[in-house]
């Protein structure tokens, strides 16, 4: 393998690549993706071997040489990464597509595709072959549900093993072009699991302020590659319980006439769920949120995703959430609305990027389909960025027209700080009165409303990290119609603070980990003081690879101005919540989670938690997986009617059985069980008083039992990147009882036997 350089591409290496031009023309692909980098234009390629270690952040040599190699040849981007480590320190096993964790040790390679350190994108393979891809949007937002065009392979001997990429041009807008060159950023790493550590190049903290900006730049020729992609599908859903067969046909279109613009479109879309969501039962007055999975909507989407995020929140407010289109319609029982047409443009002009994006839902039974419009401009340069995005959702069953416009900035003025910001406002426009349709807010009728969001980040590399965020929602602002609002009427500040131990002392049994306070305090905008919290919390990193965090959060007496739907805030008590959570190390077949919790929920008492997780690897391509969530409350807070509360008895079981077989590199067969059950035992109401207090009533509200479960056999066939044939039963059931409670068993056993979901689907998606 050639040695490294370290250097930005030399002429006479540019040279040389312009050289190999015309042996990549005479072939569809001028390298054969196995693993093995053994090709003799490999030795064109730059090469990188000062890999470090940045997990913990000691910036301390790489134990384990690593080389990566970057080689751009007319029809990709080609990367190879050469890894040394010895057999016995391996940790093979496969993982789901786009798994958060994967289950192997992994070859992580990241490239800013425009060079100007604002968007970056993942390109993750395994050991075992596993993939991941995401985008990485302001530095630290992460987003899984990208899906791209893009193929890699691993290959093992005794003394390591590598990696090979082939990336299309196609699968990034490009940036400036300047005399038939251009730059790209990467970033590279591997986590070897065994010992719980990260080798990057260069060396940087993962998801820093400055994550993407930091990259390593290199400058490469300039190729233009065209792209015209035709996806037709054809699809069959069989109701095994009602006897009826729906089949489906249609098209996805993606053009890109150059680098710098794209086109795409789908005419009678199947969006057909081949992947189940999770089973949720949701008593709070926040919607769930679900993550996207349907192709079309997951494919050049990034312009489009202006979201609101913190460190240590999951879920976050965020303008556009294709989930929106395609969901029940306003009227009616369906489930989802089926989709007419959706189209989508996205453009780069200089330090200008614009878009718009729009989808039409077909009529259902009782009501008539939606329309959504999204329109996008961002002006970048160096380190600023100023944005518009406007969206526009029709709903003519309910007579209400909704937009919504954003300005967005993202400032970077120093290494490791980082200023990002959006200013809100939100125009409804409704003929009759009624709350929000998709829920979230409690605004009706006419209403214009204001708000605004910013998050300073400090990350310079150090011992210390710190976020502070800040929001105002007034009352009326509502981005629910085709974005995600977890709530309105908000005035709130947020810190978050890290102390990193980047190197415990010789002899310790932990090797690293960080403390960990985060404050959260809330008001509505009209000024009645809500729940504050503050966490305290350690998380170690011992040296057997495990680890555990521990943490206590205390909630400040305040309101609850959400429980009761619009029906009064409840003043709540101070509470306090304690946890300890134990990730076993991620190799040998025997793996596990556990956590242990004790929350203070209601007025009194402590509801106990208890999670497992273990998984279990017959052998790398076959494994087992459980998952149970044990919750036992006796005081159990949730709204009855009105301003009526109650207090129950509750005990709640989560559960979730997998198994994923991958007998080739383009098979799975993954079959998924979930079932949720709740008994839930009256013990008392109490109604709101004018100032809150709750105060309590003689009627005992009903007791109520909550039991739904999930199947899905799940086969899927990989042709290449992006088409597929899937096959796939699903079935559900529902043992709900509204009048008494039950125990597990008899839970479980109802919700099996009364079976109200029973589809056999069968979707095949090509592309030409």
């Amino acid at each position: 393998m050639p040695s490294s350089k370290g250097y930005l591409v030399s002429p006479s290496r540019l040279a040389s690549l312009a050289a190999l031009s015309w042996f990549a023309a005479g072939s569809v692909h001028a390298i054969t993706i196995d693993g093995r980098l053994d090709e003799p234009v490999w030795r064109q390629a730059q090469s990188f071997t000062d890999f470090r270690v940045t997990e913990p952040l000691t910036r301390a040599p790489a134990a384990h040489a690593t080389e990566l190699l970057i080689l751009p040849l007319p029809d990709a981007l080609y990367v190879g990464m050469r890894a040394e480590h010895p057999p016995d320190q391996r940790t093979h096993g496969h993982s789901p597509r786009d798994a958060p964790n994967m289950d192997a040790d992994p070859a992580i390679l990241v490239i800013d595709f425009e060079g100007q350190g604002k968007t970056a994108y993942e390109f993750t393979v395994t050991i075992s072959g596993s993939k991941r891809d995401s985008i990485i949007l302001n530095q630290s937002d992460l987003s899984r549900d990208w899906d791209a065009d893009w193929t890699a392979q691993t290959s093992e001997d005794a003394h390591g093993w590598s990696a090979e990429w082939r990336i299309p041009w196609s699968t990034a807008p490009e940036g400036t072009v300047r005399d038939g060159k251009r730059t790209i950023g990467v970033y590279a790493a591997r986590y070897i699991k065994r010992e719980s550590v990260r080798y990057a190049f260069p060396a940087i903290e993962l998801l820093g302020a400055n994550f993407v900006r930091d990259f390593k730049h290199i400058e490469i020729p300039h190729y233009n590659a065209p792209t015209l992609d035709l996806y037709p599908y054809a699809s069959v859903t069989h109701d095994t319980l009602r006897g009826a067969t729906r089949g489906r046909a249609g098209f996805d279109l993606f053009w890109k006439p150059n680098g710098r613009n794209q086109v795409s479109a789908a005419v009678n879309p199947d969006f057909g769920q081949v992947e189940s969501d999770d089973l949720v039962v949701n008593f709070s007055a926040i919607e769930t949120f679900f993550e996207e999975k349907r192709p079309f909507f997951t494919q050049g989407q990034q312009l489009f995703d202006l979201r609101m995020s913190t460190l240590g929140i999951d879920v976050s407010d965020r303008l556009v959430n294709t989930r929106r289109i395609g969901a029940a319609p306003d009227a009616g029982a369906e489930g989802a609305s089926d989709i007419l047409a959706a189209a989508k443009y996205t453009g780069i002009s200089g330090d200008h990027e614009y878009g718009v994006f729009g989808a039409q839902e077909r009529d259902s039974l009782l009501a008539q389909g939606r329309s959504f419009l999204v329109g996008r401009w961002r002006h970048v340069h160096s380190d600023f960025s100023l944005g518009y995005l406007g969206t526009a959702t029709r709903h003519p069953t309910l007579g209400r027209d909704a937009y919504v416009h954003a300005a967005d900035l993202n400032w970077r003025p120093a290494p490791g700080l980082a200023l990002t910001g959006l200013a809100l406002l939100s125009d409804i426009h409704a003929s009759t009165a009624g709350g929000s349709v998709t829920g979230g807010s409690a605004t009706g009728g006419s209403a214009r409303g204001y708000g605004g969001w910013a998050r300073l980040d400090y990350q310079p590399g150090g011992r210390w990290q710190h976020q502070l965020s800040a929001s105002w929602f007034d009352r009326r602002l509502d981005f629910n119609d085709l974005g995600y609002q977890i709530r309105a009427d908000l005035a709130e500040v947020k810190t978050d603070s890290q102390l990193f131990i980047r190197q415990y002392r010789h002899g310790s049994i932990a090797d690293n980990g960080y403390w960990h306070l985060a404050l959260d305090y809330p008001y509505t905008s009209h000024g009645e003081r809500l729940v504050a919290t503050d966490e305290f919390g350690h998380y170690f990193q011992w040296r057997s690879g495990a680890g555990s965090y521990l943490f206590y959060l205390h909630e400040w007496p305040g309101f609850d101005d959400l429980l009761t739907r619009g029906n009064g805030s409840l003043r709540m008590p101070a509470r306090h919540n304690w946890g300890i959570d134990y990730q076993s190390a991620i190799h040998g077949r025997f793996r596990f989670y556990a956590a242990a919790y004790a929350k203070e929920q209601g007025f009194t008492s402590y509801t106990h938690e208890l999670q497992l997780k273990p998984k279990f690897f017959v052998n790398d391509d076959l494994s087992l997986e459980l998952i149970l969530d044990y919750a036992d409350s006796p005081n159990w807070l949730i709204w009855v009617a009105g301003r009526q509360v109650g207090i129950y008895r509750r005990q709640e079981l989560s559960s979730s059985f997998g198994a994923n077989w991958y007998p080739t590199s383009r098979q799975e067969l993954r079959l998924r069980m979930q079932w949720v059950g709740l008994a839930a035992q009256a013990r008392q109401a109490y109604n709101l008083a004018a100032d809150g207090t709750p105060e309590p009533v003689g009627v005992v509200p009903i007791d109520f039992t909550v039991s739904t479960l999930g199947l899905q056999l799940r086969y899927r066939y990989e042709f290449h990147p992006l088409s597929d044939l899937y096959v796939v039963y699903s079935r559900g059931g529902d043992g709900s009882l509204a009048d008494r409670s039950e125990t597990l068993r008899e839970q479980f056993t109802r919700a099996w036997n009364q079976t109200d979901t029973s589809l056999l689907f069968v979707k095949l998606r090509y592309r030409i």
